[in-house]
């Protein structure tokens, strides 16, 4: 379900190749310029296009959806990342956000 090129075994943190070019990427309003402080941000137009894909197809049929789709695409989602970074989707986990994140690894 997830585009074959997210799944580009060359494609590494190394192989990135980031800078303003990539504005094009996102539907950014271009009269601005956007100064992110890593505390919020745009998504990429093609993770918003996969996306609409998967919320059109769960609400096709939502109960097959979430009872035979959803576990193997977060598998896949998993894999895919832990390929981009070098390691096992054993050592990743998905979290609602940062802070969610930091609750759960240094409680307060």
């Amino acid at each position: 379900m997830l585009p074959a090129a997210m799944g580009d075994a060359s494609l590494s943190l190394k192989t990135l190749n980031l800078g303003p070019h990539l504005r094009k990427e996102f539907a950014l309003d271009s009269e601005y310029t956007f100064c992110n402080q890593a505390s919020f941000g745009a998504t990429p137009l093609c993770v918003l296009d996969v996306q609409k894909r998967i919320l059109d197809d769960m609400n096709r049929w939502p109960c097959h959806f979430m009872w035979r789709k959803s576990l193997p695409l977060w598998t896949e989602a998993l894999q895919l990342l832990a390929n981009l970074l070098g390691t096992k989707k054993e050592n990743l986990v998905f979290i609602a956000n940062t802070t969610t994140g930091r609750e759960i690894f240094e409680p307060v």
